[in-house]
């Protein structure tokens, strides 16, 4: 079975290189990834809470089956199971380019 700390250091040696800061919740297994370029991305094995949403941009949960994309208070926030990865770190880097253009 595939556990938070799994996706967590294939994302890390994906995104090498990257400024990110790091959070570990203290309570679950979630871990959070922060980048002012891209925003949040959360890795985690349970929905987020619907108030935590607007903050979390990108979330990959562990077993997730569903919708790909969630509007909630006028913000869009992408979800996607430990086996979309690769899908994650693409959107990820099209959301980057399209940041640093914009600036």
């Amino acid at each position: 079975m595939v556990t938070t700390s799994d996706v967590y250091e294939r994302v890390m040696i994906a995104l090498d290189g990257m400024p990110l800061s790091i959070y570990h919740a203290k309570k679950t297994t979630s871990v959070y990834l922060h980048s002012s370029d891209i925003g949040t991305l959360s890795i985690r094995d349970h929905m987020p809470k619907k108030s935590a949403l607007p903050r979390l941009k990108y979330n990959i949960i562990i077993g997730y089956r569903g919708k790909r994309e969630y509007h909630y208070k006028g913000r869009t926030c992408y979800f996607y199971g430990e086996h979309e990865i690769s899908t994650v770190l693409d959107d990820l880097r099209k959301s980057c380019d399209t940041y640093r253009r914009r600036s």
